[in-house]
């Protein structure tokens, strides 16, 4: 009996056995049936395996175990629990598996057919791995309205942002960015990793930006990080690019050496003036491209390891990277050091997590004495060189190195063999100063940012629930300029009589912007249709500034670098008998608190997923007002109707129809300042350099909030089951009490001051269009195209002026008023223009000045298009911007066009068909005329519209199969290609400004990468 009983149980253990580790057997589908090369991994066991061309796989795990599921194409995953030894059919489609279904608008989320507000996303897959450190460059050309307008292709720099055109005259125009739940800093983005980016929301109308009160006149960027997901195994991923920023090609020609020369000779100036042509032969056998000399190719290189995980309560991601990326001159650079994570805890009614990035970055500037833009006409700028330097000047010494002095023939010496450094012989009109100071001279940025906030939510109840959140925005910003005192500019300071010589300048700069905002939220659905949430907040924002630097001359050529080379502000000099204290430093910085007062609720409303009302009101307390007025009110009403959710809606070719309407105020307290706002008093220097407080300005006790009423009416709709997606919206914004800086007279010791004038319409349409044209299970073809019409009008201004300043009533924002250009007269080579009334005269008057009706600085037009290509383990991607009915004033061009300057400055070829005799018929004037800048008009009014090739990308993963007794589940082997090619008929080196005028800007470069991802 005993034996009988053994034998049982050993073939039960055995039954049991072989049931609790079995063959588990699934196929795995999409939208278009069977899933090859998907790899199925059983999380407790880490055993994988991939499908078969039928979809069907094979795997060893028992019931209870959980697998995950990784589409090879679009690297999505499904999470399955084994319930059984066959699990069917597993729906990978995007619908199935809840992809996309909920839009963040930050201070709370949407089911995206619940939204009732105007709003773009970005997902994560269109903005990763584009190798620009700047997050708000990636937005060009992404969404219909959003214009990004790229100042310079400096590493890092920031651009320009408008969403659906400008609604201030001179208040912040840009949006206002979130991270997290943590409003942040607009104007620099260089510290954030866009590879911890998981999704963007733009917030064009008032439903969604007035929640956001004082703070959104310009728009809301929502940007969300990644956290990870729960019930997830450790997942591993290295990424790492290399690439190289090439130099572009200017659409400008300048005079080679022999053009140059004879040019000189034919009008008698400079060098080539009364040589003979074997003596001009035997000088222009130096021919210098100086765009060699100056730009240079970029490198570019970075690496990155993120680390995600779950469990049933925990989530959590980690991110670590690294970016090198030069520019296309010396000295110009950006090193940054990223850290992120982001960790979420969940159970049963309470939620806390906590996301925290700190960056450290550090930036090489290109140098000029300007000292604020590093562009411009100053004579370091190395992007004015291709322009003007002397083609027949020499920039390599004997032994190959680079000249940085020059001859006695180009002026950088005196005839005693000295250093000119007064410019009496010309050498500042050479290119030799820009290598100088490239060579020898620093301005250098560091700055350590940290932005993270902690959060907590609590259900009291299935339908009420209350949470907090406190989030942080520091900025360490150290900057610092060196003159060498071995330098030309070094030469200079503190004057060409001192003994000793050089300049420094330091400042540290130190932000802390803190918001916390507790909320109690309302949801309950009633009878299974109706769902109401209400959610009340309240929220506390202060910023702290702090600076501190200081102006320097005097240094210590042995430790130039270190501040203890710094000579002695006590030392004494005498000049002319006199005695001088020159080395005494000046001391610079500032104080300033702000602060932000808001509470505000929001009240959603669906009935059965047909009828979506929406409403909010926000009151906003601001320290930038008088008492009087430092309250604000802002609020917004919106809908939407789900018509293809209606009984009586056919479905035959719309499967899903909408359309919404919102209308509702939001405010603006931002006036362009040179510290965020004014101040009554500033510090100086008072009497012999010593520290001193002076009033800056005077204050305007009536000062109020800006306000806009924005008017949106949108359509979304998908034709063909969701083929053929799009959105379709127009806008109307009205701006009233508009802050500008009032014109005061000069007997009142100060320019202006603060004050609300005036009124402005902005108005236009977007429209976003998605269409898949092909599509299986090898193979898909998507095609995308979004476009903005933006019309823009100033309606009032004060004191029943019709022209302030640059403003112009009944005009748009950026209109110029110029004499008009009217060519060159063939009679003698003078220059014509127009009168006011229309008539052709050659008499310049600027009583003659019209104001243009159809040419601005902001474009009319702006878009972007592109394709999104799938066919089996390859990707390719393509996007194009466009700016359309854009003007800028080309003055680069105006320099090389000035035959004043012509006997030290190279000049444009164009010169060359300068007229010369009675009959000719030439667009340049006789050069016998002198410089005629002054009295151009609009002779370099520019059409500024482009169209660019963005980026291109192409692609191939390798699934696990490929990898067998390694532990990595893919890599992603890519090649991609920024900035390839621009259409425009703009004369310069990049139409993408955010300036009315070009003046030797940093242009973008084209930049080509090579990278791949390893997903572990």
């Amino acid at each position: 009996m005993r034996t009988k009983n053994l034998v049982f149980s050993v073939f039960t253990l055995l039954l049991f056995t072989s049931f609790a580790y079995a063959q588990v057997t699934g196929v795995v589908v999409d939208d278009f049936g069977p899933l090859p090369d998907a790899v199925v991994t059983v999380d407790e066991t880490g055993v994988s395996t991939t499908t078969g061309e039928d979809g069907a796989f094979s795997i060893e795990a028992q019931v209870g175990d959980n697998l995950t599921i990784l589409n090879p194409t679009s690297l999505s995953e499904m999470n399955v629990a084994v319930t059984g030894m066959n699990l069917g059919n597993l729906n990978m489609s995007a619908s199935a598996i809840g992809l996309d279904d909920v839009i963040s608008v930050g201070y709370t989320t949407f089911k995206e057919t619940d939204i009732t507000s105007s709003v773009s996303n970005v997902s994560s897959e269109e903005v990763e791995q584009i190798p620009i450190p700047s997050l708000d460059q990636m937005l060009q050309g992404r969404a219909a309205g959003v214009n990004v307008s790229i100042g310079s292709g400096q590493p890092g720099a920031s651009g320009t942002i408008t969403i659906r055109g400008s609604n201030s005259l001179q208040g912040d125009d840009e949006p206002l960015f979130i991270i997290d739940g943590v409003p942040v800093d607009t104007d620099n983005f260089r510290s954030l990793n866009m590879n911890d980016v998981a999704d963007i929301t733009i917030i064009k109308d008032a439903a969604g930006a007035a929640l956001y009160g004082s703070r959104a006149a310009g728009g809301v960027v929502v940007v969300t990080t990644k956290k990870g997901n729960f019930d997830q195994k450790l997942k591993l991923q290295y990424r790492t690019q290399f690439g190289v920023s090439i130099k572009p090609t200017p659409n400008f020609d300048v005079m080679n050496s022999t053009q140059y020369l004879n040019y000189q000779n034919q009008y008698g100036i400079g060098t080539g003036a009364g040589l003979t042509p074997e003596e001009i032969s035997q000088l222009a056998s130096t021919n210098t491209d100086w765009t060699d000399v100056f730009l240079k190719n970029g490198y570019l290189n970075s690496h990155e390891i993120n680390a995600s995980v779950g469990s049933e309560n925990f989530r959590s991601y980690t991110s670590l990277g690294y970016l090198d990326q030069d520019g296309i001159t010396y000295r110009s650079n950006l090193q940054r050091f990223t850290f992120r994570n982001n960790a979420e805890y969940k159970k049963d009614k309470i939620t806390v997590g906590a996301n925290i990035t700190s960056n450290y970055s550090k930036s090489d500037f290109v140098i000029d004495a300007n000292r604020d833009s590093n562009t411009g006409g100053e004579l370091d700028n190395p992007f004015i060189v291709p322009y003007i330097g002397i083609p027949y000047y020499n920039p390599y010494n004997e032994d190959g190195s680079l000249n940085t002095i020059g001859t006695i023939q180009s002026g950088a010496l005196n005839a005693d063999g000295t250093l000119n450094v007064s410019g009496a012989n010309g050498f500042p009109n050479t290119p030799y100063l820009a290598l100088n100071t490239l060579v020898m001279n620093e301005d250098q940025e560091e700055e350590l940012r940290t932005v993270g906030n902690i959060y907590a939510d609590y259900k009291f109840t299935d339908w009420l629930s209350a949470g907090v959140n406190f989030g942080l925005d520091y900025q360490d910003t150290e900057r610092y300029y060196l003159d060498h005192p071995n330098s030309i500019r070094g030469q200079l300071s503190p004057s060409t009589e001192a003994n000793l010589k050089g300049y420094r300048y330091q400042l540290r700069s130190r932000i802390l912007d803190i918001v916390n905002t507790t909320n109690l939220t309302f949801n309950k659905t009633f009878n299974e249709k109706h769902n109401l949430t209400l959610s009340a907040f309240l929220e506390y924002n202060k910023e702290y500034r702090r600076s501190f630097g200081y102006n320097a001359n005097g240094i210590n050529p042995a430790f130039a670098t270190s501040i203890g080379g710094l000579v002695s502000g006590e030392t004494v000099e005498e000049v002319d008998g006199e005695e001088t204290r020159p080395y005494i430093a000046s001391i610079v910085g500032g104080s300033q608190d702000r602060g932000l007062l808001s509470y505000f609720g929001i009240m959603n409303y669906s009935f059965d997923s047909r009828y979506i009302l929406g409403a909010s009101i926000r009151r906003d307390a601001s320290s930038f007002f008088p008492e009087s007025n430092k309250w604000g009110t802002f609020w917004s009403v919106s809908g939407r109707w789900n018509i293809s959710n209606e009984a009586f809606f056919g479905k035959d070719l719309f499967n899903n129809l909408s359309i919404r309407a919102s209308y509702g105020t939001v405010g603006n307290q931002e006036l362009f300042t040179p510290f965020g706002q004014y101040d009554l008093f500033a510090p100086g220097s008072g009497y012999n350099a010593t520290a001193a407080i002076y009033p800056s300005a005077i204050g305007n006790p009536e000062l109020k909030w800006e306000e806009t009423a924005m008017l949106n009416l949108g359509m979304d709709f998908g034709l063909w089951n969701e083929k053929f997606t799009g959105s379709v919206d127009y806008y109307h914004n009205n701006s009233t009490d508009l802050l500008i800086y009032k014109p005061l007279s000069t007997l009142s010791g100060f320019s202006s001051r603060p004050d609300n004038v005036g009124e402005m319409i902005n108005q236009g349409v977007d429209l976003e269009l998605n269409y898949n044209v092909y599509k299986n299970q090898n193979f898909d073809v998507d095609l995308w195209f979004n476009g903005n019409y933006n019309k823009n009008e100033i309606t009032e201004l004060y004191d029943d002026l019709d022209i302030v300043g640059s403003f112009y009533k009944g005009y748009a924002k950026g209109s110029f008023r110029q004499v008009r250009w009217a060519g060159v007269n063939p009679a003698d080579g003078t220059p014509l223009y127009l009168d006011a009334d229309g008539n052709l005269t050659g008499i310049y008057s600027l009583d003659d000045r019209v104001i243009s009706d159809d040419k601005s600085l902001y474009p009319k037009f702006t878009g972007g298009f592109g394709s999104s290509i799938s066919y089996k383990k390859f990707t390719f991607n393509m996007a194009w911007s466009f700016a359309a009915e854009q003007y800028r004033v080309n003055s680069s061009l105006a320099i090389v066009e000035d035959p004043s300057l012509a006997s030290f400055s190279n000049q444009s070829t164009t010169m060359l068909d300068a007229w010369q005799e009675p009959g000719d018929v030439s667009s340049i004037p006789n050069p016998l005329l002198g410089g005629l800048r002054s009295v151009s008009g609009d002779r370099y009014l520019e059409d500024a519209s482009f169209l660019r090739l963005r980026n291109v990308v192409l692609g191939y993963t390798l699934s696990k199969d490929q990898f067998v007794g390694l532990p990595v589940q893919s890599i992603r082997i890519f090649a991609q290609a920024q900035n390839i090619v621009t259409f425009t008929k703009w004369r310069g080196f990049d139409p993408e400004l955010n300036s009315n005028s070009s003046f030797f800007d940093y242009p973008a470069p084209r930049i080509f990468t090579f990278g791949f991802d390893i997903n572990i």
